[in-house]
């Protein structure tokens, strides 16, 4: 259809043409095409392409794609038919919305017998539905086999027994051949072959490159006959490899735990049914809980708990037999099944496991500590949640029983920590705390604070233990960054000694000796009297000792010069009383 208002080449232009260059397949296509000129003006679109835009062909002839597409009149930002005329390349582009539907948009260049442009094939894919078409068409016209040729997809065809004739480029890459002349070596598996017979279909193949391994593959694949009979067979193939492994990865995650790689409490629950028959008694469930996980997790951070829950999954797998089914359960929680296993079978594998965890350091710093429970069916398990709360309640007898022995030995193991890396040497503590004795005494304390402060200036620094040790011993200025890391110390100390009873008594004035007489500081500007006395006393005592004993970046200084700068804080950075007292008591 004409119209004054058309660019000139359309006028120009005719469908008898554009049948006589691709066939009147296009109009079978379920795919949507639409043929431009140079100036992306629209000269022919199938069936297909009216139907979606509910529009006759010819009303859309001369118009442009953004105008009937996107109701824009503009071009789009990245229109692949305008970049497609720039580069006289193929552009593609994936999963554009047009409406409530989604599509792939192929872009291909159309070129005379000299090279030059005279147009852009574009075609749409609906992939809101994954509908796959094969190109249906034969290559019998010097275009198409352009388009033949410049396709990113693979694509081949085929004898009826599955022997390659001719294969364009995009597949002999894909394959790992150079050229054309080894095509008889492409070859579709004859197993597939039969499925040939049931017209277009789209299959999951594997293909042997040249260097024989085996490509995973889709296959959109279209019969070709002639009066009844199979001529040959096209397709489109397309890489699939990427999918195929994300499709593994996501069948592993149903039934994997992602952070252990151990099974999962789905694929535990499935193996309990099929392993409650007769033959498989007595069944064995031990329940395992890693002791100080919340702890550790407050401590060091969420990802060197992970570390701790990955170190305990590994040497669980590693102890338990090669039939027993090892899951996690929750986030501390692991659950093992042993079939036609005994109790006393099942205690001597914990007991086995226990040794080895006895003195094991995650990353030199952190013990593993594990609480089993065992429960034992000796018959049809009628319930499984009943079978592993017996479990459960065994655990958690064993796990309050060793709560003191595993949080001491957690404990021990930061200290000594501190000790050897060199953040805190017993002598300098043992001098804090002494000083910090004699000071509370000169102020007359009760009995009661006197008895708190001694394990106070032993460990209200312990947080440092998760502080990196570069920053703790950098000799430079610290950045307000690298600060602001070092002051998490206090918050630290804070987290690990409110898990002991014996301890929480004293876990805000671990918090709080770093805060300033004025308010200034850290961590939550308390003033005054509001910091806890023994807070006071230890920030006194701490400054002083650091001085004379001089740090990574400061030379010591002598007793004298160090109680000078004690009483230039006096009033700002400490109480004035308590300094007062200090300095008497020191220099009796």
């Amino acid at each position: 259809m004409e119209s004054n208002n058309y660019p000139s080449n359309l006028r120009n232009f005719s469908l008898n043409n554009l049948a006589t260059v691709i066939p009147e397949i296009f109009n079978m296509m379920t795919e949507i095409v639409i043929y431009h000129d140079t100036e992306n003006n629209i000269l022919w679109v199938n069936n297909a392409a009216a139907r979606m835009l509910s529009r006759k062909p010819e009303q859309l002839i001369g118009r442009k794609c953004h105008e009937v597409l996107f109701s824009r009149s503009v071009h789009c930002k990245n229109c692949h038919v305008l970049k497609s005329i720039s580069t006289g390349k193929p552009r593609k582009g994936k999963n554009t919305s047009y409406g409530d539907r989604y599509y792939n948009i192929c872009a291909y260049p159309v070129k005379d017998s000299s090279g030059k442009i005279e147009g852009v094939l574009e075609i749409l894919t609906d992939t809101s539905d994954a509908i796959e078409a094969g190109i249906k068409a034969e290559k019998t016209e010097d275009k198409y086999r352009a388009l033949y040729r410049s396709s990113l997809d693979g694509v081949y065809i085929s004898a009826p027994d599955g022997r390659c004739v001719d294969a364009n480029p995009a597949l002999l890459k894909m394959l790992g051949y150079a050229d054309g002349n080894d095509l008889t070596s492409i070859k579709l598996p004859k197993k597939d072959l039969k499925d040939f017979n049931e017209g277009e279909k789209t299959i999951e193949t594997k293909l042997r490159r040249k260097n024989g391994s085996l490509l995973d593959v889709e296959i959109s694949l279209n019969i070709i006959t002639d009066n009844g009979r199979s001529k040959y067979y096209q397709g489109i193939v397309r890489d699939i490899t990427e999918r195929k492994k994300l499709d593994r990865h996501l069948n592993f995650l149903s039934f994997h735990d992602s952070l252990t790689r151990l099974y999962n409490r789905a694929y535990f629950e499935e193996e309990i049914k099929r392993l409650n028959t007769k033959r498989q008694f007595p069944i064995t469930l031990i329940l395992g809980d890693i002791n100080n996980l919340k702890l550790i997790n407050d401590t060091f951070g969420h990802n060197y708990g992970d570390k701790l829950i990955k170190a305990a999954a590994k040497f669980l797998k590693k102890y338990f037999r090669k039939e027993d089914i090892v899951a996690r359960w929750g986030g501390d929680e692991f659950v093992s099944v042993l079939p036609k296993t005994g109790r006393e079978d099942a205690e001597n594998i914990i007991k086995r496991i226990e040794e080895w965890c006895n003195g094991r350091l995650i990353s030199e710093k952190i013990p593993i500590s594990i609480s089993f429970g065992v429960t034992t069916a000796q018959e049809r398990i009628k319930s499984t949640e009943t079978l592993l709360k017996e479990a459960e309640d065994n655990m958690y007898r064993k796990k309050l029983l060793g709560k003191k022995e595993a949080y001491t030995s957690f404990m021990s193991s930061i200290e000594k920590e501190l000790h050897d890396s060199g953040i805190e040497k017993k002598e300098f503590i043992e001098k804090i705390k002494y000083l910090a004795l004699k000071l509370g005494r000169e102020l007359k304390l009760s009995p009661e604070k006197l008895e708190d402060l001694s394990p106070l200036a032993e460990v209200y620094d312990i947080g440092k233990v998760a502080i990196n040790k570069n920053l703790l011993f950098k000799k430079e200025k610290l950045t307000k960054k690298e600060f602001d890391e070092i002051k998490r110390h206090a918050e630290i100390s804070y987290n690990i000694l409110k898990y002991n009873a014996s301890l929480s008594r004293i876990t805000e004035e671990a918090l709080y000796h770093h805060e300033w007489w004025d308010g200034s500081g850290y961590p939550q500007g308390l003033k005054g009297k509001e910091i806890p006395v023994l807070s006071r006393i230890i920030a006194i005592v701490e400054a002083y000792m650091v001085m004379i004993t001089g740090t990574e970046y400061k030379k010591p200084v002598s007793p004298e010069t160090a109680i000078n700068e004690i009483k230039r804080g006096s009033g700002t950075q400490f109480d004035p009383v308590l300094v007062e007292r200090f300095i008497w008591k020191e220099r009796l």
